[in-house]
């Protein structure tokens, strides 16, 4: 069933709206565009069963199934509801806006599921930077919660199992690609479901304002919308003031009045870093919805979206990097399953996990997802420039050695815009403890030449990606390039310059030649003879340079 949802008042199309079969607990949402798609079993258009169509703040649409042209795109149109104003007044006065989150909070577990239920769900996550996407993650998810919500926990860690049934991804073209990019992201989504984790915004804390700012209406059942934002954090460091902005820490929860039930929960967040080298911002918005089947309400839908936008300048405030990176992650519950489903333990699966799940093209033609839209096809558009989304799907477990390529790329794109410089580069292993101890003389060394002409590359060999990502957290600075080399030692980048372990430093002159080879770390002192060598012969070519040529 293909079709489209706008506002009968307006004609604008009506975004995350619910649409399903009267009592079974499998539906869709509607996209940006108001478009959708739900797959219907043949059976079902056998028997007397209607398709329910309901929004927040419209009438909900009830329509038999049996009446409807399956085989054309559909359009409806729903009504804004008709507030009863005269009710409003007496849940105003018994309860203030801090009352009515405080409730909601107390009715969790009257409202929400306490024994143990399945979720089968849809998640979706690309990114996006410099105007053009470059990363896509699709998947089948089943989250089993065997605890219900009897109380919060911290993370989804300590309260669901999770599995992933089926996975398409793309490569990852971002510069996040070798940073920060998790394989995906499921924990972080889930735990922004108040009803399940403990959040800053439990109890209706007192250093955050609330308020009544409407009232609408959802299944012609009457919905408070509580406003609620807090002030500004300045953190201020040794040598200058650094900002972090929560100012935008703010958003709104719509609960619904006869049962103090959350419905919707939009949290918008502002963090800001800025001193005289760089300014750093994040903007991001966790939108969470819930829907009720058999008087208890499970989670709907979990859409985070956010930036990043990172700039740094010279002494003279000139803005010398840009980067941006934008982010979108939705989950979408297809299915609820109260009984009938077998238990099982599992954990958000690592990278290596992720490349064992074969891609199943026959399986995601006939899977209930949400229907394209012009912006999504965008996304398979930028992609597809760089290799047909299908083979990326195709070849995802064996992208290893597509990235080694991308990754030969990058570095020697990095020496193209470091000529000048002097660059270190250091090979590294988290298991090996000779590079790490090195690794941390390093840092120090790094420290000595901020400001000048050298450039510091950090090279990872470990088997395990996930393993990367911890330990560079704690072991190398914030500067430089950091890169993990997806093939480990069977690298290009490991072959061409015949390094045989970790532990192993070349460095580059400014005119992005090697120079030096250390196959173990030579001592603070020594490799800092050698970086001072190289940095005073760039500047006597420099200076040769900019002498006038003799006359004859």
């Amino acid at each position: 069933m293909s079709g489209s949802l706008s506002s009968k008042a307006t004609q604008e199309p009506i975004a995350f709206a619910n649409i399903g079969i009267l009592g079974q607990s499998y539906g869709t949402i509607s996209n940006l565009n108001g478009e959708f798609e739900l797959k219907i079993h043949p059976e079902a258009l056998e028997g007397d069963l209607n398709i329910k169509i309901s929004c927040m703040g419209y009438e909900s649409l009830l329509l038999p199934l049996k009446e409807l042209k399956l085989t054309n795109t559909l359009s409806f149109q729903l009504q804004e509801s008709v507030m009863e104003l005269h009710t409003v007044p007496v849940y105003a006065k018994k309860y203030n806006a801090r009352d009515l989150v405080k409730q909601a909070f107390l009715k969790v577990k009257d409202n929400y599921p306490v024994n143990p239920y399945l979720l089968n769900t849809f998640y979706r996550h690309y990114c996006k930077e410099e105007g053009q996407y470059g990363r896509l993650i699709e998947a089948a998810v089943d989250i089993y919660d065997p605890k219900g919500h009897r109380r919060l926990y911290k993370s989804p860690e300590k309260k669901v199992e999770v599995k992933v049934d089926q996975l398409r991804r793309s490569f990852d073209f971002t510069s996040f690609s070798e940073l920060n990019h998790a394989p995906i992201s499921i924990y972080s989504s889930l735990a922004n479901d108040i009803t399940s984790y403990k959040s800053k915004l439990r109890n209706a804390p007192k250093n955050y304002t609330y308020e009544v700012i409407d009232t609408t209406y959802f299944d012609k059942q009457m919905v408070f919308v509580v406003a609620f934002s807090k002030g500004k954090d300045f953190i201020r460091g040794k040598n200058e003031l650094i900002q972090k902005d929560t100012v935008l820490h703010e958003g709104e929860m719509y609960i619904k009045a006869s049962d103090f039930a959350f419905l919707k929960v939009v949290d918008r967040h502002t963090v800001e870093f800025v001193n005289e080298e760089r300014k750093v911002v994040n903007e991001y918005t966790n939108t969470v919805t819930y829907k009720n089947y058999e008087d208890k309400y499970y989670l709907n839908q979990v859409l985070c979206e956010g930036t990043a936008l990172f700039e740094a300048f010279d002494a003279n405030r000139q803005l010398t990097d840009h980067k941006d990176h934008y982010y979108h992650i939705e989950m979408m519950t297809n299915n609820v399953q109260t009984r009938g489903f077998v238990p099982y333990t599992g954990q958000e699966p690592s990278q290596k996990a992720l490349l064992e799940i074969a891609y199943d093209k026959a399986f995601w033609e006939n899977y209930n997802i949400l229907k394209a839209t012009p912006l999504e096809e965008q996304i398979a558009e930028d992609l597809a420039n760089r290799l047909p989304l299908d083979q990326q799907f195709a070849l995802f477990n064996a992208q290893s050695v597509y990235k080694d390529s991308i990754e030969t790329a990058q570095f020697q794109k990095m020496k193209e815009e470091h000529k000048g410089d002097v660059l270190l580069v250091s090979f590294w292993d988290s298991k090996d403890k000779n590079s790490l101890k090195a690794l941390r003389q390093v840092k120090n060394v790094t420290q000595k030449y901020e400001g000048r002409n050298v450039y510091f590359v950090y090279l990872s060999i470990d088997r395990d990606e996930d393993d990367w990502q911890k330990a560079r957290v704690k072991y190398l600075p914030s500067v430089g390039m950091q890169m993990h080399l997806a093939l480990g030692m069977a690298s290009q980048i490991i072959q061409k310059y015949n390094i045989h372990s970790p532990d192993n430093y070349l460095l580059f002159d400014h005119y992005g030649q090697p120079v030096r080879h250390f196959e173990q770390y030579p001592g603070s002192e020594e490799l800092s003879k050698e970086i001072n060598r190289l940095l005073l012969s760039s500047m006597a070519q420099q200076v040769m340079y900019q002498l006038p040529q003799s006359k004859k």
